[in-house]
């Protein structure tokens, strides 16, 4: 680890700012500092999203109904990824990764610069998609089905 890496630690992600004799200092995405002691890194696991490069593939997840049709979505998530500026225009990838009794869950990666622009880029991706469901495909998300049993 050093100081510039992104780290995930306990599910927080955030900038190495100083590594000490006796702690780290981390900056977390929202401005909060993170102080852990040197050997919460020798004790316990943690994410060096940045070990040899600082570009970082955001993951984002979304449960849609098994009807959705994925060619789709996956144009929609082209254009969305494709216009905007937090992409780096390296990967980017829609796949269904799981699948529920009641949903289909949908997978878009995308990768960015950095850590920052990673978490910014998802977010904005999981709002344009939700959005595009609920205003064009609102069939497409998830529902409670009940089977009638007279």
């Amino acid at each position: 680890m050093h100081v510039g890496d992104v780290l995930v630690v306990d599910g927080e992600w955030g900038r190495v700012e100083e590594v000490k004799l006796t702690n780290v200092v981390i900056r977390l995405w929202d401005d909060r500092v993170l102080i852990l002691p040197t050997t919460y890194f020798t004790e316990r696991p943690f994410q060096n999203w940045t070990r040899n490069e600082s570009r970082v593939v955001g993951k984002t997840q979304i449960h849609v109904d098994h009807t959705a049709d994925l060619d789709d979505l996956r144009r929609e998530a082209r254009r969305l990824v494709e216009s905007s500026p937090l992409w780096d225009r390296d990967q980017w990838v829609l796949q269904m990764v799981d699948a529920t009794p009641q949903t289909v869950v949908i997978q878009v990666q995308a990768s960015a610069a950095d850590g920052a622009s990673a978490w910014d880029l998802r977010c904005d991706l999981r709002e344009g998609l939700i959005r595009y469901l609920r205003d064009q495909h609102p069939q497409w998300l998830p529902r409670t089905r009940s089977q009638y049993q007279p």
